[in-house]
């Protein structure tokens, strides 16, 4: 029976799965050893029996097997059974074969035995150096990556970050950032914000796709990023965690603003621009056009400084202000009497600025003497000031305020201010003239010898009005190109075509103001007569007031018109003015409707331009040629009266008679003459 178990055993012993051998306690000799262990060291049993032997042959680099053998002995002399087993031990086979292998050993004291197990750990160990290599592959990626990666758990706590988001956190390594949340890194508010983000990605399993954010680095520095967050599953199905990606778009975020706000001060020009063209009474619209810069550029507060000079003191001069803007968070000074008579040569900094037409801006802290103590005093921190000059003179300046911030106006700012600065002054300058024209004008009702005279000062407001349209008018289309060439390509194509629209139109304003500008020189040179195919000329007379055309649902027609030898410049004016009047003139909720005709006669041509408009009295029909004469206020229709004068002018001088037929409510016919 004993014999019997005795074989049972052995032959359970011999069949199991896992490697086995019992060895002698004291010599190391190997008293059994089953298949599965030869199997596993790939070595026949009879070179395992001698514990030497087996050392040799199992571990052939001496080294490595000395330094494997002192190890096992040592943890086999300690006693202590969790020494007893080794992992991923390296082994040679017979035929050279590397291989892994883990083992165990138990002592069984009492019979001085050594049962030692062991276990083929190669495909195991295989797998796992592919695993790490893998890792360390997708590590390497993710780390080279400029976009910021990490993983977090269902707590919002990091488990991976990239090296571009521990740099964004501020670690030095990836260790310091793990288990650590948003709280740890960004401002209370910001933190909350992406932890509510997060907890949608989690509990509803939902993705968060492209969401454009700001966030702050380490260094508070504002960013903008594109973060998409996707929920993260384990192999049961369920949100662990969830994977987030965050794109660095802060530059096109700051051309995109950058382009934003250029043309919001293009569109500032433009308003002001027109404010101040459309008023002869320039410094009535003074007010609005500080709050406009100021709301533009965001400033605290703006002003408008008029030079003076006391006949007194006629070496020095003072400044005074006149007008001024606050955003209702700074004090106004518009009643500082220290501001009614400023004596600009007590402030050489600004003054030897001013006088070279240059503009003057600094953080207050960098000035000295009595030019900081005046910005000092209220709270300034920064300022711009830009001169302005009428003629050559200077006449006074317009500037800006920051008090909550040291400010750094940049180019396009300074650009802006120079821009208003320069409408400023060709408003100046036009009322002027103006002033001058009008007194000119009062005199006219005296004798006919004065109307020579005053149509001589028309020419020269004309020369002078439409030379200095040209400086808005540059100025318009400098912004405009350079958008044009810079932001082109971030534009779409309607973006290009609202573009290309402005510049053209900007263009086609320079020709006309040329043409002008030429005319205007028709009391001094002679313009040079050339064929005209009127039907041409009504067909650019159609392009230039396309806009006010589409604008009003206007129908222009016209019937065959005749070509004529005579000046081109004066006849094309007559025809603008016309047609644009039968538009401006047009009933309400009545699409007005203008028709040119010519019949021709023995020694002319009578030319009838008709529309259905609101018509006119009788009793103006001979003062509407009158200079600067409105037959309605300027609050319903804009206008400066000077249509139809100019035209009685043109038609006069070249030889041809000029008059109106019309009643009111009923249209107009406006009938003249132009010889052969």
């Amino acid at each position: 029976m004993e014999n019997e178990a005795k074989a049972n055993i052995a032959a359970i012993l011999e069949h199991l799965p896992l490697g086995l051998a019992v060895n002698h306690m004291d010599s190391g000799e190997a008293l059994f050893v089953n298949e599965r262990f030869s199997e596993i060291y790939g070595w026949p049993v009879a070179d395992l029996i001698d514990i030497d032997s087996f050392f040799e042959k199992v571990y052939p680099d001496p080294a490595y097997r000395e330094n494997i053998k002192k190890k096992i002995l040592s943890d086999i002399q300690s006693g202590i059974p969790e020494r007893m087993a080794w992992k991923n031990i390296q082994i040679a086979t017979k035929s050279g074969r590397k291989k892994i292998i883990s083992a165990k050993n138990i002592p069984l004291y009492q019979h001085r035995l050594m049962i030692s197990t062991v276990w083929d750990n190669t495909e195991d160990s295989i797998k796992i150096k592919h695993l790490f290599e893998e890792r360390n592959l997708l590590k390497t990626l993710v780390d080279i990556l400029p976009d910021y990666i990490y993983i977090k758990d269902s707590k919002g706590k990091f488990l991976v970050n990239n090296k571009a988001n521990v740099v964004l956190l501020g670690d030095q390594t990836e260790e310091q950032s793990l288990g650590k949340t948003v709280f740890d890194y960004f401002p209370e508010d910001l933190a909350r914000q992406y932890n509510e983000d997060d907890l949608q990605v989690v509990d509803k399993a939902s993705s968060l796709w492209n969401k454009e954010e700001k966030i702050t680095d380490a260094h508070g520095n504002i960013k903008w990023v594109n973060t998409t967050k996707v929920p993260l599953y384990n192999h049961d199905d369920q949100v662990v965690g969830l994977v987030g990606i965050s794109r660095d778009i802060t530059e096109e975020k700051i051309r995109e603003q950058t382009l934003t706000y250029r043309s919001k001060l293009l569109g500032a020009i433009t308003e002001i621009s027109q404010s101040l063209f459309a008023n002869e009474e320039w410094g009535s619209v003074l007010p609005f056009c500080l709050e406009k810069i100021g709301q533009t550029i965001q400033a605290d507060r703006v002003y408008y400084f008029e030079n003076f000079q006391n006949p007194e003191l006629p070496e020095k001069l003072f400044s005074r202000q006149i007008s001024e803007w606050t955003n209702g968070r700074v004090s106004v000074q518009l009643e500082n009497q220290e501001f009614q008579a400023l004596e600009l040569r007590q402030h050489p900094e600004f003054w030897n600025l001013a006088i070279n037409q240059k503009p003057f801006f600094c953080l207050t802290k960098e000035l000295t003497g009595a030019t900081k103590e005046i910005f000092a005093e209220q709270d300034i921190l920064s300022f711009i000031v830009i001169p302005i000059f009428l003629k050559g003179k200077f006449i006074g300046f317009v500037g800006c305020d920051a008090c909550h911030e040291e400010r750094i106006w940049t180019e396009e700012e300074i650009a802006f201010l120079q821009s208003i600065a320069s409408n400023i002054s060709i408003a100046a300058q036009r009322k002027a003239h103006l002033d001058e024209l009008m007194s000119v004008n009062g005199r006219l009702n005296k004798t006919i010898a004065d109307l020579s005279f005053s149509n001589q000062e028309l020419e020269q407001f004309a020369y002078v009005a439409s030379h200095d349209l040209q400086e808005p008018l540059r100025m318009i289309s400098s912004f405009l190109t350079l958008l044009e060439k810079k932001y082109t390509p971030l534009l779409d194509e309607k973006g290009r075509q609202y573009i290309y629209y402005a510049v053209d139109g900007a263009k086609r304003m320079k020709s006309i103001i040329m043409d002008l500008l030429e005319y205007s020189r028709a009391g001094r040179h002679e313009i040079p007569k050339e064929k005209v195919d009127l039907n041409v000329l009504m067909e650019e007379i159609h392009t230039l007031l396309g806009k006010t055309i589409e604008e009003s649902e206007a129908e222009v027609k016209h019937e065959e018109l005749p070509t004529l030898n005579l000046q081109k410049i004066p006849i094309r004016q007559v025809f603008l003015n016309l047609v644009g009047n039968g538009i401006k003139y047009k009933k309400k909720s009545v699409p007005p409707k203008i028709h040119i005709r010519a019949l021709e006669k023995d020694q002319h041509w009578e030319f009838i331009v008709s529309d259905n408009g609101m018509g006119i009295a009788k009793a103006y029909h001979n003062k509407v040629f009158n200079l600067f004469q409105r037959l309605h206020p300027r609050e319903e229709i804009e206008g400066s009266g000077m249509g139809l004068s100019l035209c009685k002018k043109i038609i006069e001088n070249l030889g041809g008679k000029i008059w109106i037929n019309s009643e009111k409510n009923e249209g107009t016919q406006v009938h003249f003459t132009i010889p052969k």
